[in-house]
């Protein structure tokens, strides 16, 4: 009957819905299914904060352990640091093997401050997991010590849909966006390397260890950067 129908047409939407959400960010599909599919398809300069996170030598530990077991790391890590990037509600951007790219202030924003303190409360989260899963990966007999470094900045990226007619990826671009990846590199095992534009926004409220300016390649002039102290 009608009602049927309709109820197994809701049922196929609720499924499709789902299935977008594991490709597309989940403030971008909710835009989108809400109706606001113009606020996403378009280029906007916002100020951002930007956070990379990677695997330190994960080509290195590649080579040492079996692709099986290799895999299954790679699923724990993105799979659980990525929930916690979505309880914190970052814009998660993309995976780029080993590498999470999240970002705080598109295609929802509050202000800058608000901002850069979740995504330092969710690298600070991300770490205190990696221990956990440490521990889980040591008990499944992986002896190789696994790792991340993040990297944190704030600053003026442009925001939208880049891509061809068809295919397109909702991300920031822009020289900030390739600082925070910089900083990421330099950024010691399990630790939290942040810029000095993120550092002013929330010295009064997380703790951080001046490193005082390091050499960034890419960048003409060196960069004054801040480690966070993980409690």
């Amino acid at each position: 009957d009608i009602v049927q129908r309709l109820r197994d047409r809701e049922q196929r939407l609720a499924r499709a819905m789902s299935v977008i959400r594991r490709y597309v960010p989940a403030q971008v599909a909710g835009a989108i299914i809400a109706g606001h599919d113009a606020a996403v398809d378009r280029h906007d300069r916002r100020r951002l904060t930007v956070v990379f996170c990677d695997i330190k030598d994960f080509t290195a530990i590649s080579d040492r352990i079996e692709p099986e077991d290799l895999s299954r790391i790679l699923n724990d890590y993105l799979s659980e640091l990525a929930a916690i990037g979505e309880r914190y509600g970052g814009t998660i951007d993309k995976f780029i093997g080993d590498a999470i790219m999240i970002f705080f202030g598109a295609p929802i924003a509050t202000d800058d401050r608000d901002h850069a303190l979740r995504a330092i409360r969710m690298a600070a989260e991300m770490q205190q997991q990696m221990e956990v899963l440490r521990a889980r990966w040591l008990r499944e007999g992986i002896e190789q010590p696994i790792f991340a470094r993040i990297g944190i900045n704030t600053g003026h990226a442009s925001v939208g849909n880049f891509g061809s007619r068809s295919r397109i990826d909702y991300t920031a671009v822009g020289r900030q966006v390739n600082l925070a990846a910089r900083l990421q590199t330099h950024s010691p095992p399990g630790g939290i390397l942040i810029g000095h534009a993120t550092y002013v926004l929330v010295q009064d409220e997380i703790a951080c260890t001046p490193q005082g300016e390091i050499e960034v390649r890419g960048f003409e002039h060196p960069v004054r950067a801040y480690l966070v102290v993980v409690s």
